[in-house]
């Protein structure tokens, strides 16, 4: 038999020989993917497998090897680096025989389980809870999507072309979760069984940097884009991870191969079969970026949010009940923003002031004595969103405020005061300006800062949804901005205001309606009016219709009133003869004559319209049926990969 490695033979079936190694990689990183009974210690170890398995997937789609139709390119692409790869192709696959040896065994199960009791160890879905792909073990929740209809809405042609398309990785994932139960039923299965922890991390190692390696392989620009679908793999991780355990687990896996890299790419290793550098810092250095990773801060205030649900109703949870000498030197002046905002000082130092009205019930605190206040669950609710919004784990990308604390103001209209400050400095001579009073007052920007304020909104509810945050309230009141110089002649620093009805995604989170005001159900989607328990789509298309205010200037109230035919004025929605209910705004939205998406297509030109269009669209826009439970963690998932690529990458790719 010749030698595989010999040059004739690389250089006549070399796209033939890669197919067979990449082959036999993809059944091994299966195997630990189906591998049942992973304890605590094997976490860290499966979400790094799971990330490099979709990072080699993506690798080998963009350079020719999943498709049959596409080896041709495989060989144009990588004619001179056939032999080096053929070589890195098999190091990983040996490297997965030796991962296999040393966590991997077969068990031979009857229907009944072991013979052995000591060996019966629970299997179901719901009892291993660090396992990063445990939701996926209920098919129910994915087998009413149409995955290439969800996959033909990421190759959609408003998305930018290097974006367009369906990640294999992430495809992976989702066939797992349709497939994880059948393969966990099978008599014959493997089960994990680590004998040398520090050997696997190794094993691991090798791969992440073969992996980063192979993404070199393709140029810069493809580079790029791998590394942007890898980001996008993590930020799915994180959707998929319900436990702390299993978020600290992947913030160690993302930490890991940052610990490991350095600014070297020069030194090599000869302990593989290949010369391919130990430290590289190709891919890794690139994706983990400053003193922490948005990815990693994500992470990091997942976990601080799940361990606030366990802790809100225990006696650590401390009050952020502003204390009595603060109140009392508190100054309040007006009411902004139509009354949704109180702009105010505490010795000296600027901040502003927002509501959210409770009603008011008779609390039983024993010994047969009530007292009026409002519901105790809505002020554990409370703290617990104060409390979020105090830690300095915040990341940055949310463009919050930061939260001096809450007070309850009694009497006629009873209601919550979350007070604000901005956290940069506040000049005396500069005002807070909300994006309403802009519409309303100020002077219409130049249209790239438009674009860019667009693009700021859409990432920051990315941001947001990543880590299952509601906002709730997003409309141009909520957009503040605060220019910090004289000379700034931008709309000055951006916060997302307007918390105050915001809360986690969560089943069982206590919740509180829309206000009945014209102001707040312009923004509000037709469904959450009629009565139902709020959700990410609802926010997105909050955004739609901020996105409309802006692309058209106009707030969306003039917006729509003006559109609005006296004989579709809704009769129990105001007095003043001009309020119009959700239900038409979703008419008037959609015209295909003169509607405003229509507007904005002509004044933002059709990425913007596309974007925007989606967002008041809803589920259908990105693939998914209306019906599903968006609290899913799966269904979390693949939302969040549609959005980033239909609205945030669409909108992030307009150049003026």
């Amino acid at each position: 038999m010749g030698d595989p490695f010999a040059l004739p033979a690389l250089t006549i079936g070399a796209a033939s020989l890669a197919i067979q190694v990449f082959s036999g990689i993809k059944k091994g990183y299966a195997r630990f993917l189906s591998a049942i009974q992973m304890d605590e210690e094997c976490g860290v170890l499966r979400i790094n497998l799971a990330i490099q398995f979709s990072k080699i997937l993506d690798w080998g789609d963009a350079a020719g090897l999943t498709d049959p139709e596409k080896h041709n390119e495989y060989d144009r692409k990588l004619k001179y680096n056939k032999a080096l790869i053929f070589g890195v192709l098999s190091e990983i696959q040996s490297i997965l025989k030796a991962l296999k040896e040393v966590s991997l065994r077969y068990d031979s199960i009857g229907a009944e389980g072991p013979k052995d009791p000591a060996q019966r160890i629970p299997v179901e879905s719901g009892e291993e809870p660090t396992n990063i792909l445990n939701k996926f073990r209920t098919k129910s929740v994915i087998e009413d999507i149409d995955l290439e209809r969800f996959a033909h809405v990421l190759r959609s042609q408003d998305i930018p072309p290097e974006r367009r398309s369906y990640p294999r990785g992430f495809n992976t994932l989702v066939k797992v979760a349709q497939g994880i139960q059948d393969i966990s039923k099978q008599p014959k299965r493997l089960r994990w069984a680590l004998i040398d922890r520090d050997g696997a991390m190794r094993h691991v190692e090798r791969l992440t940097e073969l992996t980063d390696f192979l993404h070199t392989t393709l140029g810069d620009t493809q580079m790029e884009i791998l590394l942007e679908t890898t980001r996008e793999t993590w930020l799915a991780m994180l959707q998929l991870t319900t436990t702390v355990q299993g978020m600290e687990n992947l913030l160690e896996a993302m930490q890991k191969p940052r610990a490991q890299s350095t600014d070297s790419r020069t030194s090599f290793d000869s302990q593989g079969t290949t010369l391919v550098a130990r430290e590289s810092s190709g891919g890794t250095e690139a994706l983990h970026t400053g003193p922490e990773s948005l990815l990693q801060r994500l992470t990091r205030f997942s976990i601080i949010v799940a361990k606030s649900q366990k802790d809100q109703s225990s006696t650590k949870f401390e009050s952020k009940h502003l204390a009595l000498e603060d109140i009392q030197a508190l100054e309040l002046g007006d009411d902004e923003d139509r009354g949704t905002r109180t702009i105010g000082a505490l010795r000296g130092k600027k901040l502003w002031v927002e509501w959210k009205s409770f009603k008011i019930m008779f609390n039983d605190e024993g010994n047969g004595i009530l007292r009026a206040g409002p519901d105790p669950r809505l002020v554990r609710a409370v703290e617990r969103l104060v409390a979020l919004l105090q830690t300095k784990f915040k990341p940055k990308e949310f463009r919050l405020p930061y939260c001096l604390g809450y007070l309850i103001r009694k009497g006629k209209n009873p209601a919550f005061g979350l007070i604000h400050t901005s956290g940069d400095p506040w000049p005396e001579t500069h005002e807070l300006q909300s994006l309403l009073w802009v519409l309303e007052k100020g002077r219409k920007p130049p249209i790239a800062i438009r674009f860019q304020l667009a693009q700021d909104l859409a990432a920051c509810i990315s941001s947001l949804h990543a880590v299952n945050w509601l906002h709730k309230g997003l409309r141009s009141a909520s957009v503040l901005f605060l220019k910090l110089t004289a000379n700034d002649d931008s709309l000055g620093n951006m916060y997302l205001s307007g918390l105050e009805y915001a809360r986690l995604d969560e089943s069982g989170c206590p919740t509180t309606g829309p206000p009945l005001s014209q102001d707040w159900a312009v923004y509000s989607h037709p469904e959450y009016v009629d009565g139902n328990r709020f959700r990410k789509s609802y926010d997105i298309y909050g955004l739609g219709i901020v996105l409309m205010e802006i692309a058209l200037w106009e707030p969306a109230e003039k917006l729509f009133t003006a559109y609005q035919p006296s004989s579709l004025v809704h009769e129990t929605a105001g007095s003043d003869g001009n309020t119009v209910s959700s239900k038409q705004i979703h008419e008037i939205i959609f015209s295909e004559n003169d509607g405003l998406l229509q507007r904005v297509r002509m004044n933002m030109g059709s990425k913007y319209y596309s974007a925007t269009k989606a967002c008041v669209e809803g589920m259908s826009a990105f693939g998914l049926p209306d019906t599903v439970d968006q609290t899913d963690p799966t269904i979390g998932a693949l939302l969040q990969q549609a959005f980033l690529r239909v609205v945030v990458d669409t909108l992030g790719s307009i150049v003026i």
